[in-house]
């Protein structure tokens, strides 16, 4: 044999060991020849190829030199296999390591994004609480002041400025592109109702119309919630006369008292403070009336005046609203 390969191990193809004496291994050569000699085993074919594997097995491990470099050869492969095996064993170590490493990484990352989620979504609760409250606060001292004035004011005093109203200063001309917009006069009714009780509508031509009111307040309300209701878009409005009724421009005339003590905080106008935090006070004045006024006059202007505030705290709750999506926008 004049290549010694180690692919095949000898030792165990005739069942003996290293330390087997030369009897012993010829003694398992025999044994294992007979069983798969091919004369035995006409019908296997794969007796010859046996028979020769241990033929050649027995030649090596009968010679003490080819055994002996056999032997190192083994040995040196085993050696190779188990250090092949640690190596992998630490390898799978360490990569196990890595991982946990870095599982532990991804969770710590995870758990800080949740709990600063958690964080935000408080605060937000915490603003979102906090500005419902004051505003709910805001508006009782709003009407309590109001109902104060109202009652202050109720004395059996002329009603001048209600006994000259005519029925065009309770109307309003409006007018939209009828390219745009083409309403009846019943969709026209029904819009302008919730501002309060309409009379009649009248159709002058097409793209314009006349809302008769009942009421001057309900009149008055239409024509300044035309920019702050999105219904009212399309519409131009305007007062039938052409000019303000008396009772409105007494309203326009009123001025406002300088707050004193708690009345004074909520004389603020919306603003953002130091720390960024959208915040908004609504103002809730008192107003000098003409002390000859009717009661009827003055509880008309006041309900004017009530729903002109409510008008203008929309309108600032809006700029509010604007005003912290900007900040979230820029954070």
């Amino acid at each position: 044999m004049s290549t010694i390969s180690i692919e095949v191990d000898y030792y165990e193809l005739l069942g003996v060991n290293y330390n087997s004496t030369s009897s012993e291994i010829t003694k398992a050569y025999r044994k294992k020849a007979l069983k798969v000699h091919p004369d035995k085993n006409p019908d296997n074919p794969d007796a010859a190829h046996k028979f020769h594997e241990l033929s050649v097995a027995y030649e090596l491990l009968t010679n003490a030199q080819k055994k002996l470099e056999y032997d190192n050869k083994l040995k040196a492969k085993i050696a190779n296999k188990k250090k092949h095996q640690a190596l992998g064993t630490q390898r799978r170590k360490y990569k196990e390591e890595l991982e946990e490493l870095e599982n532990a990484v991804k969770k710590q990352k995870q758990d800080e994004m949740e709990a600063g989620i958690k964080l935000q979504t408080e605060l937000e609760n915490l603003r979102t609480e906090g500005y419902r409250r004051r505003r709910e606060r805001e508006e009782k001292e709003l009407l309590k002041m109001m109902e104060a004035e109202v009652q202050q004011a109720k004395q059996p005093k002329q009603d001048t400025l209600l006994a000259n109203l005519s029925i065009t200063d309770c109307s309003l001309k409006i007018k939209w592109k009828k390219k745009v917009y083409t309403p009846d006069t019943q969709a026209l009714q029904e819009l302008f109702s919730k501002f309060g009780e309409v009379s009649d509508v009248i159709s002058k031509k097409q793209g314009s119309a006349l809302i008769v009111f009942k009421s001057v307040v309900s009149a008055h309300a239409a024509i300044t919630s035309q920019n702050t209701d999105p219904l009212l878009e399309p519409f131009e409005i305007s007062w039938a006369s052409g000019s303000e009724p008396e009772i409105v421009k007494k309203l326009d005339e009123i001025k406002p008292k300088k707050p004193q003590g708690k009345a004074a905080i909520f004389s603020r106008t919306p603003e953002i403070v130091a720390d960024k935090q959208p915040q908004i006070i609504n103002s809730a004045p008192s107003f000098s009336f003409d002390a000859n006024m009717g009661s009827n006059d003055y509880e008309t202007i006041t309900l004017m005046r009530m729903r002109q505030a409510e008008k203008d705290r929309l309108a600032a709750e809006i700029r509010l609203q604007e005003a912290m999506e900007e900040e979230k926008s820029t954070q």
